[in-house]
C-alpha cells in the first residue's frame, strides 16, 4: 500500500500557551521537525496541515522538494476534522496516515507496521464494501488523530460540514466503513498514543 502522511500542526495550543510544533523535540530538532523526518522516511508525499499558512512559510523553505506540501484551514476553528479533509484533498495517494504533531513517539517504523499489519489482513479477508479508515486503538484509547483514512472518507466529511458540525467523532456515526485497529497485534511500545497537551506533560516527558 502506498501512503501519504499528514501531520496536523492546526491546533491552538491553549493548555500549553505556545505552538506545540515548535516545541524542542532534542537538541537538533523540534516537534515538527521530528515528525517530519519520520514521515519522509515512509513516504514522498507529506502534508502539513496548518490553520494559517504565515506561521510556517519560513519552515516551509527549501523542504518543498523532499516531498513536502502545506495546506491551510479553510474553515477556520472547525477543528481536526478541517485539517484531515485538506490533507486529504491534496494527497497524492489513495490512503494517507495521520497523525498529530503532538504525538512524538509516532516513527516511521510504526506507521510501516500499522500499514504491514492492515495489508496482511487485506489479503486474508473477502468484502464487497471498501475500507474507509483504519482507526488505532491505543492502551491510551481510540486514536483517530493517528490513524488512516481513504480519499472515500471526504464525501462523509462534506456531508458534516454541511450540518455546520465539527466534531470528528460524528464521522464515525456516519455511514462509512471503519475498522478498529489494536495496536497490540502489531507494536509492542506502549506510548505512541500520547500526547502533549500541557507544559507539565512536556516537563515530565522531555525536560526529566
Amino acid at each position: 500500500m502506498k501512503l501519504s502522511i499528514g501531520i496536523l500542526t492546526g491546533g491552538k495550543s491553549k493548555r500549553m500557551g505556545a505552538n506545540k510544533a515548535f516545541l524542542k523535540y532534542n537538541d537538533e530538532k523540534n516537534f515538527l521537525e521530528h515528525a517530519l523526518d519520520e514521515a519522509l522516511a515512509v513516504s514522498d508525499d507529506v502534508i502539513l496541515s496548518v490553520d494559517e499558512e504565515g506561521k510556517y512559510v519560513n519552515f516551509l523553505k527549501g523542504r518543498e522538494k523532499a516531498g513536502l506540501k502545506l495546506v491551510e484551514d479553510e474553515r477556520k476553528n472547525f477543528g481536526p476534522l478541517e485539517g484531515i479533509y485538506r490533507i486529504l484533498k491534496a494527497a497524492k495517494e489513495d490512503y494517507c496516515f495521520i497523525f498529530a504533531v503532538d504525538m512524538p513517539y509516532v516513527n516511521g517504523e510504526f506507521i510501516n507496521n500499522f500499514t504491514s499489519y492492515i495489508n496482511l489482513g487485506e489479503k486474508t479477508k473477502t468484502k464487497q464494501k471498501k475500507t474507509n479508515a483504519y482507526i488505532l486503538n491505543s492502551n491510551n484509547g481510540i486514536e483517530p488523530l493517528c490513524s488512516l483514512y481513504s480519499k472515500d472518507c471526504l464525501p462523509y466529511m462534506e456531508k458534516l460540514f454541511e450540518k455546520d458540525e465539527h466534531k470528528l467523532r460524528m464521522l464515525f456515526e456516519e455511514s462509512l466503513k471503519y475498522e478498529i485497529v489494536e495496536i497490540c497485534e502489531f507494536y509492542k511500545e506502549d506510548n505512541v498514543g500520547l500526547n502533549i497537551n500541557t507544559p507539565s506533560d512536556y516537563k515530565e516527558l522531555f525536560l526529566k
